[in-house]
Formats: structure tokens, sequence, C-alpha cells
């Protein structure tokens, strides 16, 4: 349970979170580091992709343990914060293209955004530590066939 946690948020939060960071570094070397300047970024749209993506892809490997209901109710939150990152996106190029940029919609479009990236990391959490539970009650089911097997 702890390898597949430790994975997790090592090569997929903290890599989905690396442009994020690079963002942020370099508008505050450039002394552009403001709420406003945040809000034009599409970033954490990226993050939200990443988790949910990989997320799902996980969950359909590991699919099978655990049933039809649990599985489609996984599956559909995941797409669902998939669809809404799009959503956002498009928002947000839309408003970039108009030429009318209203700096109240796009930081409060970042705020939405900003929970909406939170309640997703904590659905894609839950979800990997289902499948790491699911898998360590696979491991000890075939340490015990292995142990019945042996006698």
């Amino acid at each position: 349970m702890i390898n597949r946690l430790n994975r997790w948020f090592t090569y997929n939060v903290a890599l989905a979170l690396a442009p994020l960071g690079v963002s942020i570094v370099v508008r505050y070397s450039n002394g552009n580091l403001t709420l406003a300047e945040m809000a034009n970024t599409p970033e954490l749209l990226f993050f939200i992709v990443m988790i949910n993506a990989t997320t799902l892809g996980d969950l359909n490997d590991i699919g099978a343990p655990l049933g039809d209901n649990k599985l489609k109710i996984f599956q559909s939150l995941l797409l669902l914060g998939l669809v809404f990152s799009a959503i956002f996106y498009g928002i947000l190029f839309h408003d970039n293209l108009s030429g009318q940029a209203s700096s109240i919609f796009r930081i409060r479009l970042f705020q939405l955004t900003i929970a909406f990236a939170i309640i997703c990391l904590i659905l894609s959490t839950a979800v990997q530590v289902i499948m790491a539970k699911i898998e360590r009650g696979g491991e000890l089911a075939l340490i015990e066939k292995g142990g019945r097997e042996n006698e």
C-alpha cells in the first residue's frame, strides 16, 4: 500500500505540479507573481488532467476486483473531472481570445479551479488507497493459497 501511494505522490502528483511550480518561480523571478497573473495560466488545469487521467488508467488496470457499481462510480467521477477541466480550459481560452478579458472573472475562475483541483486530488488519492487495499488483499490471498499448496 505504501509503495503505491509513494509512487502516486512522487510520479503523478509531484510531477503534475512541476509546470505550476516552474511558472511560479519564473513569475516570481520576473516580479509578476500576482493572483491576476496566475489566473491567466492553465498549469493547474494540467494538474487536474494528469491526476484524473492517471487514476482512471490505474482504475481500468485493476477494475475487475472492484465490481461493476464501484468501478462505474469512480470512473464517472474521474471522467467528470476531466470534462470539467476541459470546460475550464475552454472558458479560459475563450476569455483570452475575446479581447475583453476581465481580471475579476479570471480570478474567480482560478479560485474555482483551485477548489476543483483539491477535490480531484482527494478523489484520486482515495481511489489510489482503495486500489492499494485491493492489491494488498490479492497479495494476501496469493500468500494464503501458496501456503496451503505447500502443506
